[in-house]
């Protein structure tokens, strides 16, 4: 079964996933560097790169459990 929002939803899924693998490589070159103003930014991005994806899993979660695809 071909379903667009579950297909959607999915592919959010994997960039949200993929941005947080990115900022965790930067948050990682970063880490032993003295840039205290670029640890912590990169820290709040990986915050909200989190957030997001919880929120775009969440709705993926009920997409499948409505739709049952």
């Amino acid at each position: 079964m071909d379903c667009p929002e579950r297909d959607t939803l999915m592919r959010d899924v994997s960039l949200a996933l993929s941005n947080i693998v990115n900022i965790t490589r930067q948050h990682l070159q970063v880490l032993f560097g003295d840039d205290e103003a670029a640890l912590m930014r990169l820290d709040r991005e990986l915050e909200n790169a989190v957030d997001e994806k919880d929120r775009v899993l969440g709705a993926l979660h009920q997409h499948r459990k409505q739709h049952g695809c």
